[in-house]
């Protein structure tokens, strides 16, 4: 995540690239300790970059990308104990999350007003789709692979996928590494971690593929559209929310799982 931040020195400091220097000592893998939190936690930094430093109002801005579940407000602490004036949180704006830009996925209170009343008046539900968007769309830069439909029910409810589950698979996938796995139709179903490597699943015929950590698919949705037809199931999933075409299969080299 990347978010721009406004802090408040208590003391002046009179060279700016003495600022810029601790907050270039301030990246990297840094220990918090979250208000709530009273264990401190472990955090990464990716990095920081200074955008203005006002020595007259004592006013520090500056670009941070960080992981997730950082406390920018610790962050600005410790760059006021680094430089040895004391300072605080003035301002926060988060830009970025995942594949979430402000650029480009901000939408305002206003415009959401306004899709609602747009579906409530005329049922028009095109600009109120453009603005709540699927889970897909949060996905886009994981490694995903393609299972049976056969074993979906399972999946829902935390059951592990083992090789004879397996439709088609990513190139590159390492042990450890998060993967989304999807239906043939197109539907993130969950995220899980990898038990074994591309290389590993192109010639194995058993054992456990992935562990699944997140469910995104309700169990008894998957369960009520597997006993109706094929145009039937496509109306269902619509209406329920779940079919989306959104994140295309063709991205990346694709491989079979061995028969």
């Amino acid at each position: 995540m990347s978010m721009f931040c406004i802090a408040h020195l208590h003391s002046p400091v009179p060279d700016a690239a003495e600022v810029a220097r601790a907050l270039d000592a301030l990246t990297g893998t840094v220990l918090q300790r979250h208000p709530v939190k009273p264990k401190p936690q472990s955090r990464a930094i990716y990095g920081v970059k200074l955008l203005e430093y006002d020595p007259e109002r004592h006013f520090v801005r500056f670009w941070i990308s960080c992981e997730t579940g950082i406390n920018v407000r610790s962050h600005c602490t410790h760059l006021g104990l680094l430089l040895g004036v004391g300072a605080h949180m003035e301002d926060l704006r988060e830009v970025r999350s995942g594949c979430l830009g402000e650029k480009d996925n901000m939408i305002t209170i206003s415009e959401v007003r306004y899709a609602h009343q747009l579906y409530d008046d005329d049922g028009n539900e095109i600009y109120l789709r453009k603005i709540v968007m699927s889970v897909e769309v949060l996905l886009v830069n994981y490694k995903r692979l393609v299972v049976r439909n056969s074993v979906i029910y399972a999946l829902c409810h935390g059951e592990k996928l083992m090789i004879p589950g397996l439709v088609r698979f990513e190139n590159y996938i390492e042990k450890g590494e998060k993967i989304v796995m999807m239906t043939a139709k197109g539907e993130a179903i969950g995220i899980g971690l990898a038990k074994m490597t591309s290389a590993e699943m192109s010639t194995s015929d058993s054992g456990c593929l992935i562990r699944t950590t997140v469910i995104f698919l309700e169990a008894d949705i998957v369960l009520m559209a597997a006993d109706m037809p094929l145009l039937d199931q496509v109306h269902f999933l619509v209406t329920a929310g779940l079919f989306t075409a959104c994140l295309s299969l063709g991205r990346g080299l694709w491989k079979e799982a061995p028969s």
